[in-house]
């Protein structure tokens, strides 16, 4: 091969190298561009982004501001209201103890009024036995002994408050009865008391099984107060006047119903039937205390009664007492 030849085919290789590096350049030249363009379109949207992040940092500069200023009005308002409760607090507790302080005085005098009237009451009763005894008029034997129906009627009402008096002061002696036994024995004392004796047929359901940690006077005095209820207001229309006794205990108490057929209790009375001087029916006399004894007595054992709705017309009362006082006070 000639040395033109060779330079010739030098040179042609050489132009494809430089064509073959051309194309190469202008292909990197179009990625340098592409890449630049996208570049820029990531440079605009971060100069967008940084914009809206700095919009947001002042909207939240500003919302944390707005929460500043109103947490040092609700620290204000909170301390005012503060001063408000303790203030009122403080008011209340004082009007809590002055009402203590009045009930304690309205307590004592109607222990004291009714402690001492019963002695000018004890000369009236005298004065009428002897009344009756020295008159020979009919008319004249029938007002003393009105009158001392009157004051036995009297007497009875403050002995009442005396004993609701003495419950309210009295220091609880817990013992073990037996519940079955104190619902006889306060059926017997009834009877015995009131000389009904068969009029009110007992239906006694109570379990002999059934004992109680409690005070013994108290809990006898309770079944008494309703026993007597259920004698004193039987219906007289009746052929068959009873009152019924059943009782349920759980792990803690246990809820004794006592329910009787007598006149019942008047509808618009039953809200109050537990009030001092609220008697039951307008029918019947009463001096209104019985059934406020039996509720200050059910609250001192750590209890309570209530009067219930009966469907089958009967007057119903549930007493719920705890097995145990001293369990019931460490609970």
């Amino acid at each position: 091969m000639t040395l033109k030849m060779r330079s010739r085919l030098v040179l042609y290789r050489s132009y494809n190298v430089i064509k073959q590096r051309t194309l190469e350049l202008v292909r990197s030249k179009e990625e340098v561009v592409i890449a630049n363009n996208e570049i820029s379109t990531k440079n605009e949207e971060l100069e967008q982004q940084t914009e809206e992040i700095i919009a947001q940092r002042d909207s939240l500069s500003s919302a944390q501001l707005i929460i500043e200023t109103k947490n040092n009005e609700l620290k204000e308002v909170n301390t005012l209201l503060e001063k408000k409760v303790q203030l009122r607090t403080k008011e209340l507790n004082k009007a809590i103890e002055d009402l203590r302080k009045s009930n304690s005085e309205l307590d004592h005098f109607i222990y004291r009024s009714s402690h001492d009237l019963k002695g000018p009451l004890a000369r009236l009763l005298g004065l009428c036995h002897l009344g009756k005894l020295e008159t020979k008029e009919p008319d004249t034997k029938v007002y003393f002994e009105k009158l001392q129906v009157t004051a036995n009627e009297m007497n009875e009402m403050l002995r009442k408050l005396i004993n609701i008096h003495e419950i309210n002061l009295k220091n609880i002696a817990e013992i073990n009865v037996n519940l079955n036994a104190k619902v006889l024995n306060a059926f017997d004392a009834t009877n015995l008391k009131l000389h009904t004796h068969g009029l009110v047929r007992l239906d006694n359901h109570v379990s002999e099984n059934i004992n109680l940690n409690i005070d013994v006077d108290l809990v006898e005095n309770l079944f008494t107060i309703i026993t007597e209820n259920a004698v004193k207001y039987r219906d007289i229309q009746k052929p068959d006047p009873f009152l019924s006794v059943t009782a349920q205990k759980n792990k803690t108490a246990v809820h004794i119903v006592f329910a009787d057929n007598g006149v019942g209790i008047q509808p618009e009375l039953r809200a109050q039937i537990f009030d001092m001087f609220v008697v039951g029916n307008n029918d019947h006399k009463g001096h209104g205390l019985g059934l406020y004894e039996a509720k200050v007595i059910a609250k001192k054992l750590n209890g309570d009664i209530a009067l219930r709705k009966s469907k089958n017309g009967l007057t119903e009362f549930e007493v719920t007492l705890p097995l145990s006082l001293i369990a019931e006070e460490l609970s």
